[in-house]
């Protein structure tokens, strides 16, 4: 019963499709045997990870590692999970045809390996993080990934709250894309979390209400797994409505299961909660030997966290019998108290340190470790603080930039409707006088060619004729506006500058032509990968300008990523294909008491100048005192 604390975290990592497209065939098999016993899903994934290795299928290898390193964190062994993803990391870094897509998926992988361990507030930093990363990806099956991180997250910190806010959030998305298994998990937590949100009285029977659903869903599929799962989450339930005897008849239900699954994990997880109901039933010896097997099964799978539980049953056991050798156990257990641990299972250890030391009457020891009780109780209220901050902010960002999105697309629409009626009104204007003034059609023709003439005139004057992008005055006087808009706003703002590397030579050894068509190649590229508020234009030579609103320094390297690569897949005529052509790149962000956007551009041009003298192909990024310090000297 592995990941008991997230029932039916089924094959994360392999939802790799965007928008409506559905999932690959090759991973469907691998969901139905992690639903029924995730040992057969891990033979099978090493099997086609085999094959796609002689096939040299690198797409395939990707996913499958990701879909193995999940089968994994099913059977809780967090060291096998992250060498896996470390794998996924390296063949990703190597493999040029690695997109923001398998960036996205493999940083949810690496959340979802440490959610047991790492602090709330880093969890939930990195998750706002990933929040912003698949935003433009349009990927509803991340989207739900994204709401069972949030909802694991918020269960291990202890926000109960929250925690029900995102199971709802999740099992609405896992409906949504048709994926069972997040369905399931959703309704399993929920059912879980009934009887712990607070200001929620539920009904007589409502938390089995979503584990009635969750069975009804599973239907007759084979399903060890996830029911032993069920069997687990479902004695939760009743120990937190006091109905013992029924929730130890539960997780010796999951206990059964586990030990058909030869689940490790599971049957250590349902081993230490029958313990603690046979102690609460008076039966120490019994509980100590339930709690030495979990021990051992846990240290033989370096599984910290589930290992921490049953050092506590441990020592709890020790304590009610009045053994003296609760003290060398309380030793044993001390090197898992770290400080990287999830704070409730350090509380929970320290209380049955100060339970096992009193025990001995050693009153002075057992106050101290109560009082280390009550401090990590008090860190792990700020600790949830901050990450609810940090949440807070993550939605405040969110909802700021729909909000200008809004107002964006209602700008747009009112100019548009005006230029549809200043248009109508000239129509109506040039009828009148063609019917009253006929005589004067030839002349209202000649008006009407110098007009257009002169606009077209207006627009090349503003627009560079080879790439189609603004020219070196029209990409200035916007960065001006949206400098201007920056400092009104005090919103973040960052230039960078472009130039190709050794261009000179395109042009000497394959021609003119093949030039113009590269310099057409960058700007086709930037369209396709550019957000709708960014400019980018050409300063002239191979030199451009790119203007990015309300982005910031850090984010830059992302940009770079995305252009450098979609650039180097581009097919250009007149070179041959992959191309090779390169681009350097140096970036600099507007800083309070930066009026001038010359000296923006001056630091991106020393940055850049930095990327050439460090051997091209790279970005550099300006210091923030770079910019103020040129802001200060006159120019």
């Amino acid at each position: 019963m592995a990941a008991l604390l997230r029932a039916g975290l089924l094959v994360l990592a392999l939802l790799w499709a965007c928008g409506v497209q559905a999932r690959p065939a090759i991973w469907q098999q691998q969901d139905a045997l992690v639903l029924d016993d995730p040992h057969a899903a891990e033979r099978w994934t090493q099997h086609e990870l085999a094959a796609a290795r002689v096939a040299g299928d690198v797409d395939a290898e990707f996913w499958l590692l990701l879909g193995a390193a999940s089968v994994q964190d099913q059977l809780e062994d967090t060291p096998a999970q992250l060498a896996l993803l470390h794998q996924a990391e390296a063949l990703m870094n190597a493999w040029p045809g690695a997109g923001e897509l398998h960036k996205a998926w493999l940083a949810q992988a690496m959340i979802l390996a440490d959610l047991r361990e790492k602090p709330a507030a880093e969890i939930a930093a990195r998750i706002a993080a990933l929040r912003r990363q698949i935003e433009p990806l349009e990927a509803s099956d991340l989207q739900c990934e994204l709401a069972s991180l949030d909802m694991w997250a918020m269960v291990y910190a202890g926000n109960n709250d929250e925690a029900w806010v995102a199971g709802e959030a999740l099992e609405r998305c896992a409906h949504a894309v048709g994926s069972l298994d997040q369905e399931v998990s959703a309704l399993l937590q929920l059912g879980s979390l009934t009887s712990q949100v607070s200001g929620k009285v539920p009904a007589a029977g409502k938390g089995e209400d979503y584990f009635r659903r969750a069975l009804a869903l599973l239907g007759d599929r084979p399903a060890r797994f996830m029911r032993s799962l069920l069997e687990w989450q479902l004695g939760n339930a009743l120990v937190y409505s006091r109905q013992l005897q029924q929730a130890r008849d539960h997780y010796e239900a999951a206990l059964v299961l586990s030990r058909d699954l030869q689940d490790e994990a599971g049957i250590a997880a349902a081993l230490i909660k029958v313990g603690e109901r046979v102690l609460d039933d008076g039966n120490a010896e019994a509980s100590l030997s339930m709690a030495r097997d979990a021990q051992a099964l846990m240290e033989a799978q370096h599984n910290e966290g589930r290992l921490m539980a049953a050092h506590v049953l441990v020592l709890r056991s020790l304590t009610a019998l009045r053994r003296p050798d609760v003290l060398q156990a309380i030793e044993q257990a001390r090197p898992l108290d770290a400080p990287e641990r999830i704070a409730s299972r350090r509380i929970e250890l320290a209380t049955a340190m100060a339970e096992g030391f009193a025990s001995q009457g050693l009153y002075a020891k057992a106050y101290a470790e109560l009082t280390r009780a009550n401090l990590l109780r008090n860190e792990a209220k700020e600790t949830l603080r901050d990450s609810q901050m940090l949440r807070l902010q993550a939605r405040y960002e969110g909802a700021r930039l729909d909000a200008e999105n809004a107002d964006l697309r209602r700008r747009s629409e009112t100019a548009h409707l005006e230029l549809v009626a200043q248009a109508a009104t000239r129509r109506a204007l040039w009828a009148a006088l063609l019917a009253l003034l006929v005589m004067l059609a030839g002349a209202a023709v000649l008006v009407v060619r110098g007009w257009r003439k002169r606009r077209h005139l207006a627009e090349l004057a503003l627009r560079d004729e080879l790439t189609g992008l603004p020219n070196r005055r029209a990409i200035k006087a916007a960065g001006e506006a949206q400098l201007a808009q920056a400092r009104q706003w005090q919103l973040p703002f960052s230039v960078a500058l472009i130039d190709l590397d050794h261009f000179k030579q395109v042009n000497d050894r394959l021609g003119h032509a093949a030039g113009d068509a590269v310099l057409q190649a960058l700007a086709a590229a930037a369209g396709r990968v550019l957000r709708g508020q960014d400019r980018l234009g050409r300063l002239g030579g191979e030199e451009f300008l790119l203007l990015m609103p309300g982005t910031t320094l850090s984010e830059l390297n992302a940009v770079f990523d995305r252009l450098r690569a979609t650039f180097a897949a581009c097919e250009i005529a007149g070179l041959p294909s992959p191309h090779g052509v390169r681009f350097s790149m140096g970036g600099a962000e507007w800083q309070p008491g930066t009026d001038s956007l010359a000296a923006l551009i001056d630091a991106a041009d020393q940055a850049l100048y930095v990327s050439k003298a460090a051997g091209r192909d790279q970005l550099s990024l300006a210091e923030p005192a770079t910019v103020l310090l040129r802001m200060a000297v006159p120019a």
